[in-house]
Protein backbone atom coordinates (compact mmCIF):
# COMPACT_ATOMS: atom_id res chain seq x y z
CA UNK A 1 0.00 0.00 0.00
CA UNK A 2 1.07 3.39 -0.92
CA UNK A 3 1.44 6.65 1.13
CA UNK A 4 -0.88 9.60 0.17
CA UNK A 5 -0.44 12.60 1.18
CA UNK A 6 -3.55 14.97 2.92
CA UNK A 7 -3.27 18.33 3.25
CA UNK A 8 -6.08 19.73 5.85
CA UNK A 9 -6.75 23.69 6.09
CA UNK A 10 -9.31 25.08 8.73
CA UNK A 11 -10.41 24.45 12.31
CA UNK A 12 -7.82 22.78 14.39
CA UNK A 13 -10.49 20.85 15.93
CA UNK A 14 -12.29 19.12 12.83
CA UNK A 15 -8.58 17.72 11.68
CA UNK A 16 -9.31 15.13 14.78
CA UNK A 17 -12.55 14.06 12.66
CA UNK A 18 -10.95 13.77 9.40
CA UNK A 19 -8.66 11.24 10.99
CA UNK A 20 -10.62 9.36 12.77
CA UNK A 21 -13.11 8.73 9.81
CA UNK A 22 -9.62 8.06 7.78
CA UNK A 23 -9.05 5.46 10.78
CA UNK A 24 -12.92 4.15 10.81
CA UNK A 25 -12.14 3.44 6.76
CA UNK A 26 -9.22 0.63 7.85
CA UNK A 27 -6.38 3.66 7.04
CA UNK A 28 -3.36 4.51 9.22
CA UNK A 29 -2.43 7.94 9.52
CA UNK A 30 0.80 9.54 10.99
CA UNK A 31 -0.03 13.30 11.99
CA UNK A 32 1.09 16.10 14.43
CA UNK A 33 -2.46 17.46 16.19
CA UNK A 34 -1.89 21.17 15.97
CA UNK A 35 -0.56 23.71 18.73
CA UNK A 36 -3.73 25.74 19.70
CA UNK A 37 -3.72 28.88 19.01
CA UNK A 38 -6.04 31.79 19.88
CA UNK A 39 -5.84 35.44 18.29
CA UNK A 40 -9.48 36.74 19.30
CA UNK A 41 -10.60 35.97 22.53
CA UNK A 42 -13.57 32.84 21.80
CA UNK A 43 -12.20 32.33 18.03
CA UNK A 44 -10.08 29.84 16.79
CA UNK A 45 -7.20 30.70 14.07
CA UNK A 46 -7.57 27.95 10.92
CA UNK A 47 -4.64 25.81 10.82
CA UNK A 48 -3.04 23.50 7.90
CA UNK A 49 -2.16 19.63 8.85
CA UNK A 50 -0.14 17.56 6.87
CA UNK A 51 -1.43 14.13 7.38
CA UNK A 52 0.19 10.78 5.68
CA UNK A 53 -2.12 7.98 5.04
CA UNK A 54 -1.22 4.48 4.64
CA UNK A 55 -4.20 2.32 3.25
CA UNK A 56 -6.25 1.51 0.35
CA UNK A 57 -7.34 4.42 -1.77
CA UNK A 58 -10.91 3.14 -1.12
CA UNK A 59 -10.76 4.31 2.51
CA UNK A 60 -9.17 7.18 1.90
CA UNK A 61 -11.30 8.72 -0.76
CA UNK A 62 -14.87 7.22 1.18
CA UNK A 63 -13.31 8.95 4.52
CA UNK A 64 -12.52 12.41 2.53
CA UNK A 65 -15.68 12.35 0.39
CA UNK A 66 -17.59 11.70 3.99
CA UNK A 67 -15.73 14.31 5.60
CA UNK A 68 -17.86 17.40 6.27
CA UNK A 69 -16.24 20.51 5.07
CA UNK A 70 -17.90 22.60 7.77
CA UNK A 71 -16.35 26.04 8.54
CA UNK A 72 -14.58 26.56 5.90
CA UNK A 73 -12.65 23.35 5.71
CA UNK A 74 -10.35 22.10 3.06
CA UNK A 75 -8.64 18.67 2.26
CA UNK A 76 -6.59 18.32 -0.76
CA UNK A 77 -5.37 14.66 -1.48
CA UNK A 78 -2.23 14.07 -3.55
CA UNK A 79 -0.32 10.94 -4.25
CA UNK A 80 -2.95 9.19 -5.99
CA UNK A 81 -3.93 8.87 -9.84
CA UNK A 82 -8.44 9.06 -9.46
CA UNK A 83 -10.73 10.50 -10.39
CA UNK A 84 -11.73 13.91 -8.41
CA UNK A 85 -15.07 13.87 -6.37
CA UNK A 86 -18.44 14.44 -8.26
CA UNK A 87 -19.32 16.87 -4.94
CA UNK A 88 -17.74 18.64 -1.81
CA UNK A 89 -14.75 20.84 -1.16
CA UNK A 90 -11.69 18.56 -1.86
CA UNK A 91 -9.29 18.40 -4.64
CA UNK A 92 -7.97 15.93 -5.97
CA UNK A 93 -4.75 16.28 -8.57
CA UNK A 94 -6.10 17.55 -11.27
CA UNK A 95 -3.70 15.70 -13.82
CA UNK A 96 -5.56 12.43 -12.39
CA UNK A 97 -7.00 9.74 -14.58
CA UNK A 98 -9.28 7.06 -13.66
CA UNK A 99 -7.60 3.98 -12.18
Amino acid sequence: MNETRITYQGDPALVGVLVQMLEEEGVEVRWQPPEKRREVPGMVEPVVVNLVAVGALTGIKAAVQKFPGQFGSKVDVEGEDDEPPRFGRHRWPENASGG
